[in-house]
């Protein structure tokens, strides 16, 4: 009895501090997109990822989407950026979906990202423009 509880104590620990990992990892991704950091959400590009709305979508290496972004970036100045939702996908990976204000225009920014070892990697990235209220 006392081997369940401390397995199922440990169980849930372990699940705790995966979600405070992934609630850090989804507010360092939004406080970059709201500065226009590509350097750091360079950090956490994989070597193919599946990217939509900013360029011709398709599969992008780190060079063509740290270009793409800078592009973007140059005509969009962002303002600010919100995480409007964040869950689970799969056993190791996670998704963030945000809110990303830039000039006068609103979009919903969704990054998919998955571990290898340790570290997260982005998968897909996608940005949609959505018509402000």
């Amino acid at each position: 009895m006392v081997k369940k509880i401390l397995f199922l104590l440990a169980a849930c620990l372990t699940l705790s501090s995966a979600a405070m990992a992934q609630d850090d990892l989804s507010t360092r991704l939004s406080s970059a997109l709201s500065r226009g950091d590509v350097g750091e959400l360079g950090v956490y590009f994989s070597d193919q990822m599946e990217v939509s709305g900013i360029g011709a979508p398709g599969i992008y290496d780190r060079r063509q989407m740290i270009s793409a972004l800078t592009s973007f970036f140059a005509e969009n100045h962002p303002r600010s950026c919100r995480i409007s939702h964040q869950g689970p996908r799969e056993n190791t990976a996670f998704f963030v979906l945000s809110m990303l204000d830039v000039n006068d225009r609103e979009y919903r920014v969704y990054v998919l990202m998955k571990r290898e070892g340790e570290q997260p990697f982005i998968k897909q990235f996608r940005i949609d423009h959505v018509k402000k209220q």
